[in-house]
């Protein structure tokens, strides 16, 4: 059939063996036809591609055809090099055809490897080696390396505004292949600031709330890594910094882990930028999820969460949640975590504590703590500067809050350690807090001797 004149068979034929040289998808192992057999049905493809007077429906079989090759590495390569030929690809994907932009939508994620994989078991495969069965094994151009330039190619060839044409397409199946495309666009940082300013950020926002329920989560994990890396004044200006919330906390119930701390970063920057934003995040249960992440085994998952949350306190409706004095829980886990080893999990959690300690009964409540002082006198003598910071100012919030936690962060040798930062050497902000915290001991001691 393939060698029939009427180009209307052969093309068709030619989708036939395409098939048939696809079967194995990227298994090296699994090849049906010779080596090299599936470069010349691309080069078959090609010239329906590139040729434009054949028309659109002969073009759009050869788009299927070059959808089931390009599962092929060596296809992959060859095609990412042919300017003219991914250029006719990628035109193609502006016709209101539907069934043919889901083949160019296909072509995309194999190009970008974004497909789904399955999980390997190193231990299985190990065994079944030694069985003698057959192990998927992947092509080296299927490597990391050569997926990155590939992806370099597509972004130089404008395929952000190829996305959004199929972004406007009706199918949800559609919708979650160029979700999977722009997760393997935003992968790279370096790439991130031409999806935004090519108008990805948008479209994403439209594929997180149209799309099948995988696609919803991969666009907004996409969305995701463009808010960690990029000011969220840029990235989702106006409108977008509110729109773009649902989607970061709907991760925040993924079962990855790779998602949650994703959302997590995502939302810690659009937490800092304005009330507005951080109250769209409680309204949309972002709080909640956050506490309930702090207790997650993976410590990153843990401190990303305290940081989230430590923006979320500038928040006078969060802030409250900790000033309840029948629950001293919060206040508690956030005592015990200013003392963790992990840094930045311990500065969050310290800085979390110094806003919320302007409060007294938050006050009483980490004085409640048993290893309270310890922890402090940890961050004031630790060799960061930030935790010292935070040590400092903890210390003389508690000691202004009232006479009776004065005295007891007199009873441990605190007070020393602040007379050393005031007269010592430091920077000014620890100078400051240090002496803001002497200057309410000494009224506190002139007090005690007035009773005496």
């Amino acid at each position: 059939m393939y060698k029939a004149e009427d180009d209307r068979v052969k093309v068709r034929a030619l989708v036939g063996l395409c098939k048939l040289g696809s079967v194995g998808g990227s298994d090296v192992n699994a090849r049906t036809f010779a080596e090299g057999s599936t470069v010349k049905l691309e080069n078959a493809c090609r010239r329906f591609l590139v040729d434009t007077e054949r028309g659109d429906i002969l073009r759009k079989w050869a788009a299927e055809g070059m959808a089931f090759l390009t599962l092929d590495a060596t296809v992959k390569e060859a095609l990412i090099g042919d300017t003219p030929a991914l250029t006719a690809l990628l035109e193609l994907a502006k016709t209101p055809d539907s069934s043919l932009q889901f083949g160019v939508s296909t072509i995309l994620v194999n190009l970008t490897n974004s497909y789904e994989k399955p999980e390997r078991d190193e231990e299985l495969e190990e065994l079944g080696r030694y069985a003698g069965e057959n192990i998927p094994k992947e092509h080296e151009w299927d490597g990391e390396e050569f997926v990155k330039k590939r992806v370099k190619i597509l972004l130089e060839v404008k395929v952000v505004v190829i996305l959004l044409e199929l972004a406007g397409n009706k199918s949800t199946t559609v919708h979650e292949q160029v979700s999977r495309v722009f997760l393997a666009l935003t992968n790279e940082v370096d790439n991130r600031g031409a999806v935004i300013q090519q108008g990805g950020a948008k479209a994403l926002l439209g594929l997180a709330t149209d799309n099948t329920a995988k696609g919803k989560f991969i666009a907004a994990q996409a969305l995701a890594k463009l808010g960690i890396t990029s000011d969220p004044r840029l990235a989702f200006p106006g409108q977008r910094s509110l729109e773009v919330v649902r989607p970061l906390v709907s991760l925040l119930t993924a079962e990855q882990g790779l998602m949650q701390f994703e959302g997590l970063m995502a939302l810690t920057n659009l937490a800092s930028m304005n009330d507005d934003v951080r109250r769209r995040i409680l309204k949309e249960g972002g709080v909640g999820h956050m506490e309930s992440l702090m207790f997650e085994e993976h410590e990153l998952i843990r401190r990303a969460a305290t940081e989230a949350l430590c923006n979320m306190i500038c928040l006078p409706e969060v802030a409250a949640r900790f000033h309840r004095s029948d629950d001293i829980e919060r206040v508690k886990l956030w005592t015990l975590f200013s003392g963790e080893e992990d840094e930045k999990l311990a500065i969050a959690a310290a800085g979390g504590l110094s806003v919320l300690s302007r409060d007294p009964k938050v006050c009483e409540q980490i004085l409640a703590v048993k290893s309270a002082i310890e922890i402090l006198k940890e961050l004031v003598t630790s060799g960061s500067e930030e935790l010292q910071f935070r040590g400092l100012y903890l210390v003389a919030n508690l000691v202004e809050s009232s006479r009776e936690a004065a005295e007891k962060v007199m009873e441990g040798e605190l007070m020393d350690v602040c007379t050393a930062y005031s007269q010592g050497d430091f920077p000014a902000r620890l100078k400051e807090a240090a002496q803001r915290a002497l200057t309410r001991q000494s009224s506190t001691e002139s007090s005690n001797k007035t009773l005496n």
